[in-house]
């Protein structure tokens, strides 16, 4: 037994009492800590995923999977770190919406042809569609955090189920003038925790198309965090949790030995937390007699909360190539400088793309095209590194990402366990080609089959 986990546990339910003073925490829902969801669902989404470069397109799906009329903050996070869109979704029980992001002539935009409420409210075409042109940016790629502000807690008969949301224009005007201008919290209730995501990304002229495999979180908060669609929060470093006010929000992490509960001091420390991995792997296929590619995408979502508070998790984050036997595979990596000689055997090697601050980078293989941020990835035409395979005879096996750490750099909690690892989440995209099916017969060119897939990279 932890030593200091047992003083901890006194003291939450000191903590636990002293909130009951509050008839506004009393009130919320005791979400729990903070922890990875098994269902899809949670009061926090991270799609770790979108691009609508190398000629894909990336289509959004929100749901709300509550009986309760729910509140969502979606935010569009480009792939350094800064934010490129905010809005409020307004979803009533059962509700859905979904969305596209495509490339512009002057970069990329958001459309939507849905009946459900977005605030700010935007103008649309004689059509029904809408279209939010995102800020200019070289980065036409991230990911996207999804958050549940709260439910709807309007007047209502007394044993009825929740009244829907008013209409969008009432929303929007109780943000200017109503009681939300000043307290965005008025008629709101702690969230359910029900929302879930689907991402897929398609590239309609080479026929391939992936589902991202989107990570939900359950206990984000206990209580209601709904705010204006231009306000910075809540997002991801704004867990809150029973004891949260005193500066103890917990996480609860489980793996093979079991599940550990852990407090933490700030509450980005807690999503760190069920966030860190030592390491990331990730099948990789390169045979060319299927014509097959593979990317192994890095997404760090905590990155641009670096400067908050002082938060910082650091890593030097490494490469190891493994043939299908295990056996170390001797490769280089390719950047816009000139490539390391090869490393000793069995020595990962540095992922330049990695010791940056973005927060969404790709390690392809074999490739030359540069971009100025490294190489671009051709599935997915992600900025990252190009690991050589010149000279290997590697065609199959798995990649594996270290990310190695000083006890400096480790997150520790207030029971003064450490935990290892980078706030990551790892997507391998793979693609085969099946070669030539039937010729046009006007062209006589071939024909190609492609088949697409994406699924979670496996942590350590």
């Amino acid at each position: 037994m932890n030593p200091g986990k047992t003083k901890m546990k006194p003291m939450m339910m000191l903590l636990r009492a002293a909130m009951c003073s509050s008839l506004f925490l009393c009130q919320a829902v005791m979400a729990g800590p903070v922890q990875l969801s098994h269902d899809n669902q949670g009061g926090a989404l991270i799609a770790p995923l979108w691009t609508v470069d190398a000629g894909n397109d990336t289509l959004i799906t929100v749901r709300n999977n509550s009986a309760n009329p729910a509140a969502i903050k979606v935010r569009l996070i480009g792939g350094d770190g800064f934010e490129l869109l905010a809005f409020n979704l307004y979803l009533n029980d059962d509700d859905s919406w979904a969305g596209a992001l495509t490339a512009t002539d002057a970069g990329a935009a958001l459309l939507f042809r849905d009946e459900s409420c977005v605030v700010p409210v935007i103008d649309t075409a004689a059509s029904g569609l809408a279209q939010i042109d995102l800020p200019l940016s070289e980065r036409r790629s991230g990911y996207i955090e999804i958050l549940e502000m709260g439910t709807h807690d309007g007047p209502r008969v007394a044993g009825a189920p929740l009244p829907p949301w008013p209409s969008c224009a009432d929303l929007a005007e109780r943000f200017e003038t109503g009681d939300w201008a000043m307290d965005p919290a008025t008629d709101m209730s702690a969230p359910q925790g029900r929302i879930s995501t689907a991402v897929q990304i398609i590239d309609v002229a080479d026929g391939g198309m992936i589902s991202v495999p989107a990570l939900a979180i359950d206990g984000f908060s206990d209580i209601a965090q709904h705010s204006a669609p231009d306000s910075a929060v809540p997002n991801l470093s704004t867990a809150h949790g029973e004891g949260t006010q005193f500066n103890a929000t917990e996480s609860r992490r489980c793996g093979s030995a079991g599940c550990q509960i852990l407090t933490w001091a700030r509450p980005i420390e807690a999503v760190a937390s069920i966030l860190a991995k030592p390491a990331l792997r990730g099948d990789v296929s390169v045979n060319p007699a299927i014509g097959a590619l593979a990317e192994l995408v890095v997404t760090r979502p905590l990155k641009r909360y670096g400067a908050q508070d002082g938060f910082a998790l650091g890593s030097e984050a490494g490469f190891a190539l493994l043939d299908r036997e295990g056996r170390f595979v001797e490769s280089r990596v390719q950047t816009v400088q000139l490539s390391p000689p090869p490393p000793p055997k069995a020595t990962p090697i540095a992922l330049p793309a990695l010791a940056t601050d973005d927060a969404v980078v790709a390690v392809s293989f074999g490739q030359t095209d540069q971009s100025p941020f490294g190489v671009d990835s051709p599935l997915m035409g992600l900025p990252g590194d190009s690991i050589s395979l010149d000279g290997t005879e590697f065609v199959a096996g798995h990649g594996v990402i270290l990310f190695d750490q000083t006890f400096e750099q480790r997150l520790t909690s207030l029971e003064d366990q450490q935990v290892r690892g980078e706030a990551a989440i790892g997507v391998v995209v793979l693609q085969i080609s099946n070669g030539t099916l039937v010729p046009d017969p006007t062209t006589q060119a071939s024909v190609l089959s492609n088949y697409r897939a994406a699924e979670t990279m496996t942590p350590r």
